[in-house]
């Protein structure tokens, strides 16, 4: 007997779908020393044979006597494209050896049954494990999709939107048409393997059923949960004893658990119209039955709570990480004789197949680490969920805080949402010689009659507040103040009422209780001095869910609450209701964790958070930036433009009018930068205040919107954008401005705005442009020409405008005419010339001066003779005649 024991506990069976799942095929390897001396520097090798990959080694620590080591969950790494092979079931041994250096210690093996890559092993397996099965993304679910959207454009709109209409009745159409879609295919119905829940059977994915135009009840089923998962819907397969049939939310729900064992509760959805099933081989039986007919034949299977097994939520399992199968293949559509016209199953088939054969764009090339790195350092910023974020821990005793006593929180919001502006009443002040005591007076009045009064005065505008006067004034003056100033600097309104919170726990042993707001309803705080009445107005902007909580109970607690995310409206406003119901059913499993029916007034602030879900979402995306992945880098190099800068200098001749469809004037340096943009040059433009910066922007939008671009102009202060904003309306361009900012980033006036640029193209006729552009061109090389003139280089060495200016600086001192016949001949040898004899004579009169107190200053010459000129110019070099004086 081995002086050491090895214990396999490992599972009898894998394929691809398991490996594809995460499941583990070895759960546990125990190694117990059962020998008298210690048993150190050993190494566990598992490998699956033959032929099935590489093997594992785990080295033990030392084991004592009659010590044991359990090395859990040890992943088999079995090659896919091996796995993919296996058609057919195949037998495998586990074998594990225990080395000792190149020495066995002790070895065991266990036996493994390989399925086919495509067989699901039923309650042999987890039951998600079907998720796997379910392919949204091949190549077959697309074309078929197409031919949904034409079944469902021959009864009017052709779009497969999903849940985005939030109608059910809409998700219930797309989920009939592509009932009729799959049954106009001729598919046949072939019977199942008995007891196929339990064993499992070989599943065919969409193009065998397509192919082989043959389908059991399982198979059927997830072709038509791929579809419906590609639509967009959230499909769920149900199964029952010897069957199984699809199923799908008609809303944007889930079930918390991934696997519903409970088929009352899918009774009691579909009685709430959340929920439809219907029997997959309906859709291939024959004669072909009606989809009413496939809902009655399903809602009786399901009515059998003995037959029934479990249902399985899709959504869920994904969430879980049940990735759909890597299977791209498609299989070729089967010969038709000829003459004939191929099945309309065949046809789809050949559609994908032939969309398969196109050849992929590459992949872009993964962006380098550190800008990954970066990046999400960049995220985690913007990303605030601690407990300092207002949003998930609000304290309603704090004075940007206030707090409000509402009876009915639907009524409330439905009244704000209709325009009716509330008034807030104070506390009632307090007689000095009222000695009553607050906590017996409360009980005096029963509470339905309190919320009575409080219902009565909420129908008539009033709500109250548990302050008084002077605090509640305070209070809403402070708020509004506040929201003013944030307002005016960022241009977004920070300044909601809060209704309905979440009192939540950071963990089983906290003491302290968060509360987080649920919906915030963008306000207004409005203070009539005179008769120091606050009232409160619905600003005319969308309501939102606390999105910031959404992600923090996500993150920390894996609860949720996203269906809280999708508002839906009701009669006046958000169907408060409803939300605070998809609140309750996602938090109802934590313990301490409760709904509170409350409001307040309160400043929130989550751009940045948006900004985070932006980047979060879009990360693909920016990460392939070449301007991002540059700015990331952080290398230190100048960013590599394509296109070079355009230079003041010489864009007269190089730049044609037209490309500069400016609305304001603008120097040579600000149009060559607009130039340089059109032309897709990035570049930073810096200057001091005063110095043109927002002309240049405006030129620069004014011309981006005359070649047809669209441009998005963003400013952290909202002073930036409204300059830009008024130069570009006093231009007559106010219509084709989209305001995202301030008060107007909500649908009325963005629909508006929408409406008046499509109004503008009709009414308003196209400019000569052209023509303008030629006369602009005429005047433009006039004046060019002026200029060239002004600074051509003449004979004389230096422009007419060098020249101009030289004899500007020199003011009112003497003229000396020189005399010259053509002073134009004049060329610069000549000048130079000159300019150096009248430095010599200057020389020369120096040893003169002053003239007044010179000895010689009598003395004159009357008389002056060519000798004389020859004798001079002999002593001094020049003589006065030489410079014409």
């Amino acid at each position: 007997m081995s002086l050491v024991e090895i214990t396999l506990d490992a599972r009898p069976t894998t394929n691809l779908a398991l490996a594809h799942a995460g499941v583990p095929l070895v759960d546990n390897v125990r190694v117990r020393n059962r020998g008298t001396e210690r048993l150190e520097g050993v190494t566990l090798v598992l490998q699956l044979v033959p032929d099935l990959g590489l093997p594992v080694r785990r080295t033990l620590p030392t084991l004592h006597p009659d010590e044991a080591v359990d090395l859990e969950a040890i992943e088999l790494v079995v090659p896919t494209d091996r796995l993919r092979t296996v058609v057919e079931a195949e037998r495998a041994r586990l074998s594990c050896k225990l080395l000792l250096g190149d020495e066995v210690v002790a070895e065991a093996e266990h036996p493994v049954e390989v399925l086919a890559w495509n067989e699901w092993p039923g309650d042999r397996a987890p039951p998600s494990l079907l998720a796997v099965f379910v392919t949204p993304n091949h190549p077959v679910v697309a074309t078929v999709l197409r031919r949904v959207r034409d079944t469902l454009g021959a009864s009017g709109d052709p779009s497969i939107s999903g849940y985005q209409s939030r109608s059910p009745a809409r998700a219930l159409a797309q989920v009939r048409a592509l009932y009729e879609t799959l049954q106009s295919f001729g598919l046949t119905y072939v019977g199942v393997p008995a007891s196929f829940e339990a064993i499992g059977q070989k599943v065919r994915l969409a193009d065998v059923v397509l192919a082989e135009q043959l389908g059991n009840c399982l198979d059927v089923s997830l072709l038509f949960a791929s579809c419906l998962e590609q639509m967009g819907l959230h499909p769920l397969i149900v199964r029952v004893q010897g069957h199984a049939f699809p199923g799908v939310w008609l809303v944007d729900e889930r079930f918390p658990e991934g696997v519903v064992a409970d088929a009352a509760r899918l009774r009691t959805a579909v009685a709430l119209d959340q929920l439809v099933f219907f029997d997959s081989s309906a859709a291939v039986a024959q004669p072909r039955l009606p989809f009413a007919e496939a809902v009655a034949v399903a809602a009786r299977a399901l009515a059998d709570d003995a037959s029934f097994r479990n249902a399985l939520d899709l959504r869920v399992a994904r969430t879980d990480r049940y990735r759909p199968l890597p299977t791209r293949e498609t299989v070729a559509a089967p010969a038709t004789a000829e003459g004939a016209e191929p099945p309309l199953a065949h046809q789809v088939l050949a559609e994908a197949r032939s969309a398969a054969a196109e050849p992929e764009a590459p992949a872009p090339p993964p962006p380098p680490e550190p800008v990954v790195a970066r990046f999400a350092r960049w995220k985690e910023k913007l990303l605030d969920l601690s407990l300092r974020n207002k949003l998930l821990a609000f304290r309603a005793d704090v004075k940007s805080a206030l707090a409000l006593d509402v009876p009915d929180l639907a009524r409330f919001e439905d009244l704000l949402a209709n325009e009716v502006p509330i008034q807030l009443v104070p506390r009632p002040p307090r007689d000095p010689r009222d000695e009553r005591a607050d906590a017996i007076v409360a009980h005096r009045v029963p509470p339905e009659q309190l919320r009575e009064q409080r219902l009565a005065d909420l129908e008539s505008g009033s709500v109250h507040a548990p302050y008084a006067e002077a605090e509640l004034v305070a209070r809403a003056v402070g708020l509004e103040r506040a929201a003013r100033t944030d307002l005016e600097e960022g241009g977004a309104n920070t300044l909601f009422l809060a209704l309905g919170f979440l009192r939540w726990f950071e963990s089983d042993a906290s003491e302290v209780a968060r509360v987080a707001p649920l919906l915030l309803v963008p306000v207004a705080v409005e203070f009539q001095r005179t008769s120091r009445r606050i009232r409160l107005r619905r600003l005319p902007e969308d309501a939102v869910a606390n999105a910031t909580l959404i992600e923090k109970v996500r993150r920390d607690f894996a609860v949720d609450l996203s269906a809280m995310g999708q508002l839906r409206a009701d009669d006046a406003g958000v169907d408060v209701p409803e939300l605070l119901r998809a609140a309750r059913t996602a938090v109802a499993r934590m313990p301490r964790w409760e709904i509170l029916e409350t409001a307040a007034l309160g400043q929130f602030a989550f751009t940045k958070f948006l900004l985070w879900k932006d980047l979060e979402e879009n990360a693909a995306v920016l990460l392939q930036n070449p301007v991002v992945q540059h700015i990331a880098a952080k290398s230190g190099r100048a960013y590599p433009n394509p296109v070079s800068a355009t230079r003041p200098e010489g864009m007269d001749r190089t730049v044609p009018p037209e490309a500069l469809p400016l609305v304001i004037d603008a120097d040579s340096s600000q149009m060559a930068a607009i130039h340089s943009a059109l032309a897709g040059r990035s570049f930073v433009l810096q200057g001091p205040p005063g110095t043109g910066k927002s002309q240049t922007i405006t030129n620069l939008i004014a011309a981006a919107l005359g070649s047809g671009k669209t441009v998005l102009f963003v400013a952290e202060k909202m002073a930036a954008l409204d300059v830009v904003h008024r130069r570009l309306v006093r231009e007559g361009l106010g219509d084709f401005c989209l305001e995202l900012h301030s008060h107007k980033a909500n649908k009325k006036e963005v629909t508006a705005s929408l409406a008046a640029a499509l109004a503008r193209t009709t009414r308003v006729p196209e400019p000569p442009w052209q023509e303008r552009s030629v006369e602009l061109g005429a005047m433009r090389e006039q004046l060019g020409a002026y200029v060239e003139a002004l600074h051509r280089p003449r004979p004389l060495g230096f422009t007419f405008y060098a020249g101009t200016a030289r004899l500007l600086g020199h003011g009112d001192r003497t003229r000396v005419p020189l005399g010259l016949a053509d002073p134009a001949a004049l060329e610069e040898a000549r000048w130079r010339t000159f300019l150096d004899q009248a430095a010599r004579f200057a020389s020369a009169a120096g040893a003169v001066e002053p003239v007044a107190q010179h000895p010689y200053r009598e003395c004159r010459v009357t008389e002056w003779s060519e000798r004389d000129y020859i004798n001079y110019k002999w002593r001094f070099g020049f003589s006065l005649f030489d410079i014409g004086a």
